[in-house]
């Protein structure tokens, strides 16, 4: 028994050695380049989000061991407590290969051990015993020869959940980071599986999304602290899902997502071989995803900003209605006041308008179809059957424009569709044998232009409609005004400041109409301590007087 046994186990070795060989012969589909990361130096940008004491720099902390296993932790970067230590933005550069790591037994044979193989029909207990394991193993990175350097730059952000009102300001020291960065790669949202999803937290997430509605489909979601002995039993499948259908709606589409065991205290050999390669996978998912350039965004107003650019809005309603009042009779004010409202609801309509254009008409990627795959290869002796993975994005109106796939421990047997085709499948198996990780994620994109196109067309449409219909308004409203003007005998002179007081006041109103800031304007403003504090009475008060500045507006006149 023990020679069949031996014998058997020689046929897995070979026939492993030669699926490898195989895999590495298969030659690169025709419609994807190769892999940038085995051609040049790459830097890719990854913005850190998450609640205070998330663990998001534990994550870090992390990332910066696995390129560098010599690293010594800064225990000053770990949060304790109910309280973050990222108390700004903490840009951290990490240099790596993208090693994998395996573990080896110290034997003549140098056989290497595996930890998923070795776990089969074992109790909890007995899988304590083998994760503890730190004796007579040998722990090895092992670099792609294909591969070169590969520069992340991680930014560490504060808690958006601060119990002292600093939301927008923790906002304000991440926007200038990311216009500076001028594109992002990866929004790593981390996520503390422990504590439950309080109203904080939930409300520091659509922060974010609200905020950042264009990044969205950089989002990738890490649970951390999931220790590896329950990921083996998965003890926390449920409660992972219901966290991650939260996300999932309140970005709109599903979306990846990662477990990983921080604990930094565990140094073991076979827990730090597991962490390393769960963050390798993470980082590989940057290197997929389409980027998003940060000049091209906005930022969306958050509700609390509308709030009191209502306030202000009403303030200076009435502030106008007395300017006009003073060049205008009553009777040709109720006139002009009646156009004023037909005009601003065009004007409405066509910042509605442009903003649909300026969001959809451009080459920027949106997704079509996302999906990762990942499990380990069970193979026990010679009871085994062959498992296949069919993925399809049926036929569609929409053109393929980037089809973006990562793989490992795969082999892909079929594939129609694809770039340039309104279509696309495949049908991928794990590579046999042995017991190993596999993992396939995959982004097909099109441009918004052209998902939008009909949409598109019609907002022009309707946009040059109402051009025409804002002039011939415009038309009668300056007809009306002067006439009016003229009738109430003031001196040009006078009329003329009243005129430039209106122009101002309508600036203003402008402003507080708008549901998108440029990035520049929002830091402008949280710079300014606008938004700063609870009282919403002395944040409107706040806002008018740095509009005001912006727009020269005298003190006679605020």
């Amino acid at each position: 028994m023990t020679q069949q046994f031996n014998q058997l186990a020689v046929s897995f070795r070979s026939l492993k050695d030669n699926m490898k060989h195989a895999a590495a012969e298969t030659p690169a589909p025709p419609d994807l380049p190769p892999p940038p990361s085995y051609t040049q130096l790459l830097d890719y940008n990854i913005l850190l989000l998450g609640p205070s004491q998330a663990g998001k720099s534990t994550f870090l902390e992390s990332v910066k061991l696995y390129a560098d296993p010599t690293y010594v932790v800064k225990k000053q970067y770990i949060g304790l407590g109910n309280k973050s230590h990222t108390q700004f933005v903490r840009e951290e550069v990490v240099t790596t290969s993208l090693p994998i790591y395996n573990l080896y037994e110290p034997d003549e044979d140098n056989r290497e051990f595996d930890i998923f193989r070795s776990i089969v029909g074992k109790a909890r207990n007995g899988i304590r015993n083998l994760l503890n394991r730190d004796e007579n193993l040998n722990l090895r990175a092992e670099k792609d020869p294909r591969s070169t350097t590969i520069r992340f730059r991680f930014f560490d952000t504060p808690g958006l959940d601060d119990t002292n009102g600093n939301d927008i300001q923790n906002i304000a020291h991440i926007l200038p980071i990311l216009n500076q960065a001028k594109e992002f790669h990866l929004i790593i949202v981390v996520d503390r599986h422990q504590i439950p999803m309080l109203p904080s937290q939930t409300a520091a997430f659509r922060t974010y999304f609200e905020l950042f509605e264009e990044l969205k489909d950089l989002v990738t979601i890490v649970h951390t602290n999931v220790p590896h002995i329950d990921q083996f039993l998965r003890t926390y499948d449920e409660k992972l899902s219901e966290r991650l259908r939260f996300f999932n709606q309140i970005i709109g589409h599903d979306v990846p997502s990662s477990r990983i065991d921080c604990d930094l205290n565990e140094t073991g050999p076979v827990h730090v071989c597991l962490r390393q390669n769960v963050i390798r996978e993470i980082l590989k998912v940057a290197m997929i995803k389409t980027p998003v350039v940060i000049s091209k965004t906005h930022v969306c107003k958050l509700k609390m900003m509308t709030e009191v650019d209502d306030i202000v809005r009403r303030r200076y309603k009435d502030k106008l209605t007395s300017v006009r009042k003073a060049s205008i009779s009553q009777e040709k004010l109720n006139e002009a006041a009646q156009l004023e409202l037909e005009i601003e609801d065009t004007k409405r309509e066509i910042r509605i308008r442009n903003e649909r254009i300026r969001q959809h008409d451009t080459d920027g990627l949106v997704h079509l179809y996302e999906h990762r795959l990942e499990g380990i290869w069970f193979c026990l002796m010679l009871l085994y059957k062959e498992r296949e993975h069919i993925l399809e994005l049926p036929d569609q109106e929409y053109t393929i424009h980037s089809v973006r796939e990562d793989s490992q421990g795969v082999v892909i047997e079929n594939r129609s569709g694809g770039r340039n085709e309104t279509h696309w499948k495949v049908k991928i198996r794990p590579i046999t044998g042995f017991l190993r990780f596999y993992s396939y994620h995959v982004i097909l994109s099109t441009t918004k232009r052209t998902k939008h196109r009909q949409e598109i067309e019609n907002w022009k449409a309707e946009l040059d409609d109402l051009n025409d219909k804002l002039e011939r308004q415009s038309r009668r409203h300056i007809v009306m005004i002067v006439t009016a003007e003229l009738s109430a005998g003031g001196s040009s002179e006078t009329l003329e400041k009243l005129k430039s007081l209106e122009d101002k006041y309508s600036m203003v109103l402008e402003h507080t109409r708008a549901r998108t800031l440029p990035i520049d304007t929002f830091m402008d403003l949280a710079n300014a301590g606008v938004y700063q504090g609870t009282d919403i009475v002395r944040k409107s008060e706040a806002l008018e007087n740095f509009l005001a500045e912006k727009f020269g507006i005298e003190w006679s006149h605020r």
